[in-house]
């Protein structure tokens, strides 16, 4: 009995094990992420955007990767994110994204963007 108790513990050490190293492993995504463990936003692997723990811009990088795809008006950021006013076109430009990513992945029309990374398959090199 006491085998079998030893043979569970050092199965459960090793899945412990592996999923740390699986989720402290470099990322190697292709396309455009937002990682929020160090605030950065990435092409590929390639650094494109430093952000400010809790800033506004990371406030609101944070809440377009976690609505990717759906169409977010003024009012809903300014409840959900900034609790003020805001003017879309200024947020998306105050980001400083390169424009060559921010032409490709915003579509602002009318007081509501539709924010779509998934038109980046692969690095953009910054110029």
């Amino acid at each position: 009995m006491q085998t079998v108790e030893i043979i569970i513990l050092f199965e459960i050490s090793i899945y412990l094990y592996l999923g740390c190293f699986y989720y402290l492993r470099p990322c190697e995504k292709l396309g455009l992420y937002f990682n929020d463990t160090d605030s950065c936003v990435y092409n590929g692997d390639e650094l494109i955007l430093k952000l400010r723990y809790n800033s506004t811009n990371y406030k609101f990088v944070s809440y377009l990767f976690n609505n990717i795809g759906r169409e977010i008006t003024e009012k809903e950021l300014e409840d959900n994110v900034f609790c003020r006013p805001v003017y879309i076109n200024k947020l998306v430009s105050n980001i400083n994204l390169p424009p060559e990513i921010r032409d490709k992945t915003f579509n602002i029309r009318g007081g509501k963007v539709i924010f779509d990374p998934s038109g980046i398959k692969k690095p953009i090199k910054n110029k």
